[in-house]
């Protein structure tokens, strides 16, 4: 289920986020972040170390776009 734009402040919230990905089947734990360099670096270290989880952030400060393009 898509999250309106206004819910957005309610949504980065781990409990219900949690909430809502387990009602999707998904049983990873879920961590919320204020800033985060990257996301996916920080997840491919915590999966190689056997804590794979989900991760959401509210910024990123290191991130990048698909295909190597920059963040506006």
């Amino acid at each position: 289920m898509p999250i309106a734009h206004t819910e957005l402040a309610d949504a980065l919230c781990a409990a219900s986020l949690q909430q809502r990905l387990a009602a999707a089947g998904c049983t990873l734990p879920v961590a919320v972040e204020h800033r985060c360099t990257s996301t996916n670096a920080r997840l491919l270290a915590d999966a190689a170390s056997g804590h794979p989880q989900v991760l959401f952030a509210e910024e990123q400060t290191e991130g990048r776009g698909q295909r190597g393009r920059r963040w506006v």
